[in-house]
């Protein structure tokens, strides 16, 4: 059963910040306890939902709004309405119930600071485009600060009249340190030997939702191709989602590849120990979070152009591949240069290592915190 946010009124009545989440992702459930470890002040946190994207089971003592939508608003207000932080953190404003905590936010005299990792996305229609140029304007000056993912998110909020002194680059990433410890664990050779491959089978691995706009089919006719010029590569999907059962249907007869579900914790972090590289193949992505994972997994990356980390992370055959979106035979020939070029490939990891060094969950939680501090 969720906690109800009333539940926990009386842990929650404090004057430190706090944070409203849409759902209690592994991401977010991360950078809410590298928050915590920092004493300058405690935080407070609730959610908007259990699941959305999808259904996780991550375990959270926060709480979880419950019920139908007005149920939920209600709460919502509620709790913002007795809670005594001045600041109010968001993780955007497209969810309704976010857009409401902006405003109710602002009318209770709450410094508000939004997090976004929105940026231009051309494959929206043209009456969504102008209604975004009349109003984002007007709704963007409500927050005291915006905390953008990167570059591209950051440059996104300034098309729409931001001032550059409201923006604080976040810097969005995963637990870089727990992920490289968790991949250094696990014996590759044994995993690998587990999944039935060999030593020299080189393994393409994609890790996200099975929905059309990731780009699944554009990775099915690049391995397609594959096949036949490097006989050795292997195909390992993992993740869930709409295209489940089309996916079990199309490629039951194919030993080469692997349809490994979604997978947690210690088995998620083998499926990349095993990878000799990860592909993100989408045609739109806010940002990527799996370039962050594979990158500090130790793990090669081919990327495709319209990710949102794009501009911070992928700098072509220096720390990853980048190649044009939906152009297979782009994506192709990347994944075989990968192949073909182990000692380069490894050349992008250290250099992707590097840039990991700098781009952890502490720095994102220290740049948050200044931003709360200095606003």
């Amino acid at each position: 059963m969720n906690a109800k946010p009333e539940q926990s009124m009386a842990s929650h009545d404090a004057d430190g910040p706090l944070l409203v989440f849409v759902e209690p992702t592994s991401y977010v459930i991360a950078l809410v306890e590298r928050l915590r470890a920092d004493e300058r002040a405690p935080i407070s946190v609730i959610y908007l939902t259990r699941k959305m994207s999808q259904d996780w089971d991550n375990q959270s003592p926060d709480p979880v709004l419950d019920g139908n939508p007005i149920r939920r608003l209600f709460d919502l207000v509620r709790f913002l309405s007795r809670h005594r932080a001045r600041v109010l953190h968001l993780a955007g404003w497209g969810h309704p119930l976010l857009m409401c905590a902006l405003i109710v936010g602002r009318l209770l005299g709450k410094r508000v600071f939004v997090e976004s990792d929105t940026h231009q996305n051309s494959r929206k229609g043209l009456v969504v485009r102008v209604l975004k140029k009349l109003m984002y304007p007007l709704i963007f000056r409500l927050p005291t600060c915006f905390l953008p993912a990167g570059t591209q998110q950051a440059a996104y909020l300034r098309s729409f009249g931001v001032p550059s002194r409201r923006i604080r680059v976040a810097g969005m990433t995963v637990d870089v340190a727990g992920i490289r410890h968790a991949v250094g664990q696990i014996n590759r050779s044994e995993t690998r030997a587990a999944r039935g491959w060999q030593f020299d089978d080189f393994v393409v691995t994609y890790v996200g939702r099975l929905e059309p706009i990731k780009g699944i089919a554009d990775l099915l006719a690049a391995f397609d191709r594959l096949k036949t010029a490097e006989p050795r590569t292997r195909l390992q999907i993992v993740g869930d989602g709409s295209l489940m059962a089309r996916l079990q249907t199309d490629i039951s007869a194919d030993d080469r590849i692997q349809l490994r579900g979604r997978l947690s914790s210690n088995a998620l972090w083998a499926g990349y120990a095993a990878a000799d590289c990860i592909v993100v193949p989408s045609h739109w992505e806010p940002w990527g979070l799996v370039v962050n994972e594979a990158m500090a997994a130790g793990i090669p990356v081919v990327a495709a152009s319209s990710l949102g980390c794009s501009a911070d992370l992928i700098d072509h055959k220096r720390t990853a591949l980048a190649f044009k979106t939906g152009d297979i035979d782009a994506l192709t020939c990347a994944i075989a240069w990968i192949a073909r070029h182990p000692q380069e490939a490894q050349c992008l990891v250290a250099s992707a290592g590097h840039l990991m060094d700098r781009w952890s969950l502490e720095d994102e939680s220290d740049a948050i915190r200044s931003a709360w501090a200095n606003a």
